[in-house]
């Protein structure tokens, strides 16, 4: 999920990819999120996803066969990082006005920040090994709609889909 949400306030749109689409969810919270103990950091959300693939893999499903990641906005990092790493392999990933970079929300170019930049999804979807499907709002003035575009862009031929963009959608 994005920053401004957690799996509580997401209950009722997981219930609904459930009964539209016949699949099972697994969602979970970011350290320092809803009722997730620890406290929010860049390191950690890599840590909670790598939990929940973890878990998955051991007592639900063969994430390679059967696991497609859902990364929205600020959650695109954890799930680019993922998709990235040949010891993670997922079936699919599904971005929902995703980020550049951390720093690329507030400026255009990341320049001399580069080196501290938080989930820089820009250098690292170029090594996911799964189709992705990029989805963004046209309108969204949260993170604007060149983020979408340039992501699409940056993703392996061998692994784009036909992108989904709403129309005057905004960022959620």
């Amino acid at each position: 999920h994005g920053n401004a949400a957690d799996c509580g306030l997401l209950r009722e749109r997981f219930i609904q990819i459930c009964e539209r689409f016949q699949v099972n969810v697994f969602g979970y919270d970011y350290s320092g999120y809803g009722e997730a103990s620890g406290s929010p950091s860049e390191k950690n959300t890599y840590a909670d996803i790598v939990a929940a693939y973890e878990y998955i893999a051991k007592f639900c499903t063969d994430p390679k066969k059967q696991l497609i990641l859902y990364g929205q906005s600020v959650g695109s990092g954890p799930s680019v990082k993922l998709a990235s790493s040949k010891k993670y392999p997922v079936s699919g990933l599904i971005l929902h006005s995703p980020i550049m970079s951390g720093i690329r929300v507030l400026m255009e170019n990341r320049g001399v920040l580069r080196c501290c930049d938080l989930y820089p999804n820009i250098d690292r979807i170029k090594r996911v090994g799964c189709p992705v499907l990029v989805i963004h709002g046209t309108s969204d003035l949260e993170v604007g709609f060149n983020h979408g575009l340039n992501i699409q862009s940056a993703v392996p031929s061998s692994f784009k889909t036909e992108p989904c963009w709403v129309e005057g959608g905004g960022h959620n």
